[in-house]
């Protein structure tokens, strides 16, 4: 993870924090292999237009990290010389603990509950649907095991020369269905075994910020995941409008901050959306558990 080393070189002229008026943000990597991210006024990366860089640490082994939103105005920590003032930081667990339900032909499945809404934002598909949306050789028709699973994860927000001594909470709630095909082969011995092919897919995340002071949601918002297209994806709630070109494996997100919001508050809960709580992030961490045998435990009846 980031470290103050791997801090990106300050821009010759640094722009000052914006007011409370509208922003445009482009999100970019800070390197191939950096877990940093620096964040760009307008559309574009031009390195004039750096504007503030997203730190992030923490422990591979235990998962807990910390991302910092800084600015380039340097010098103010003498045990940290390149880290710039925070204005925002944000504690919360990288290695998110899932939940798992493993369907079976004769066993009914239960939609999990919805996370913060009175009705789940968006129906089941039918299973039949990833199987479509699977790599190649995965829909013919074979021996099939479907499993349902979500995870329920949590940031910490907390002000720094931004609202200092204020703190939100971000929660995420984020269901998905994880599909595997089995096909029969022969060994060299003529011992039948069986082969299988895994995808993953999440169906929908929802999001609730809540103000810690007042303990009230103070905004609600829901997306939907793997299966809304290849194509360029777009997100708007209060907080920001976003746009990923490419769809979730975009590397390059445009953010607009909503109005009336602080927008690097705004900034902050993008880049979470966008890359912490990602589709793609969520499920770097699953694991199946998918049987050997398609007859096999968990789940089959």
């Amino acid at each position: 993870m980031g470290c103050g080393a791997s801090a990106p070189k300050a821009p010759e002229v640094i722009i000052p924090d914006p007011g409370f008026e509208q922003c445009v943000f482009a999100i970019r990597s800070s390197g191939l292999f950096s877990d940093d991210h620096t964040v760009y006024q307008g559309e574009t990366d031009d390195d004039s237009k750096k504007w503030f860089f997203i730190n992030k640490t923490g422990s591979f082994w235990t998962g807990n990290a910390e991302v910092m939103l800084e600015n380039f105005q340097r010098g103010w920590n003498p045990e940290k010389p390149q880290q710039g003032q925070v204005l925002w930081s944000a504690q919360f667990s990288d290695k998110p603990d899932f939940q798992k339900f493993h369907k079976a032909p004769t066993i009914v499945y239960n939609p999990y509950v919805s996370g913060f809404f009175a009705t789940a934002p968006m129906g089941e598909r039918p299973d039949a649907d990833y199987f479509k949306a699977a790599p190649w050789g995965m829909n013919d028709a074979g021996w099939r095991r479907v499993m349902k699973w979500k995870v329920s994860q949590s940031a910490r927000i907390n002000g720094g020369t931004r609202m200092p001594g204020r703190s939100f909470t971000l929660q995420a709630f984020i269901t998905g269905t994880s599909v595997c095909d089995y096909d029969k082969w022969q060994d060299h011995e003529g011992h039948q075994k069986w082969k299988r092919q895994e995808a993953e897919f999440v169906d929908t995340a929802q999001f609730q910020l809540t103000d810690m002071h007042s303990g009230q949601p103070v905004a609600q918002w829901w997306f939907p995941g793997d299966l809304a297209g290849d194509g360029d994806l777009e997100q708007n709630n209060p907080l920001f409008y976003m746009k990923l070109n490419g769809g979730w494996m975009s590397m390059k997100p445009v953010v607009w901050s909503g109005q009336g919001w602080d927008p690097t508050l705004s900034l902050l809960i993008a880049y979470f959306c966008c890359y912490e709580y990602a589709p793609w992030a969520v499920k770097k961490d699953l694991n199946n558990d998918f049987p050997d045998d398609p007859t096999g435990w968990p789940g089959y009846s």
